[in-house]
């Protein structure tokens, strides 16, 4: 066990899909690998999703197959309760899901503040489950994902273009789609 510098704020901190890299993020909209032997910066990559970018992703967490897609880093969206699985190779988001239901923290009036926001996800790779928690939370909850296979968008997906509208995130315009 020991310290290494490192070069940037840290928001969000996970291992790539290899085991060689970490993956970090600190505010920004990017998605930063590093090499842990010598806390180099080895590429950083804008996150993007319904072509914006996506600052704030915060607490991550590594998903060898999200939903059979291979794998993804998952984080939430900082002063949110929305999470982003996010390809790892491209930092497009793969997929939007937002923490909110009868069995989960009753959400507040402040949370566009920060206070009672997503705030720590783990992965249980046995179960296939989430593990999810929020500042000032109560408790940990253990959620299950599936895809969405409605015709229409998904609740997520809506909260996630008005966070993109009202946040500011600029629309991103460096080829293909996000």
């Amino acid at each position: 066990v020991g310290s290494r510098p490192f070069p940037y704020e840290g928001w969000g901190l996970t291992h790539s899909a290899d085991g060689r890299f970490l993956i970090a993020t600190n505010s920004s909209e990017y998605l930063i690998t590093i090499d842990p032997a010598t806390s180099s910066t080895v590429d950083e990559k804008p996150v993007t999703c319904l072509g914006h970018l996506v600052p704030g992703l915060n607490e991550l967490e590594l998903v060898p197959d999200f939903l059979g897609r291979g794998p993804a880093v998952v984080g939430n969206i900082i002063n949110t309760r929305l999470v982003l699985a996010v390809d790892p190779t491209t930092a497009r988001c793969l997929a939007v899901f937002r923490l909110a239901g009868a069995d989960m923290e009753r959400e507040q009036a402040d949370e566009r503040y920060g206070y009672h926001v997503a705030n720590g996800i783990a992965f249980d790779q046995q179960s296939g489950n989430f593990f999810v928690t929020g500042k000032n939370w109560k408790g940990v909850y253990e959620v299950r994902l599936s895809a969405d296979s409605g015709p229409q968008p998904g609740e997520a997906l809506e909260a996630l273009r008005e966070h993109l509208a009202t946040a500011g995130a600029p629309a991103y315009s460096h080829g293909g789609s996000s």
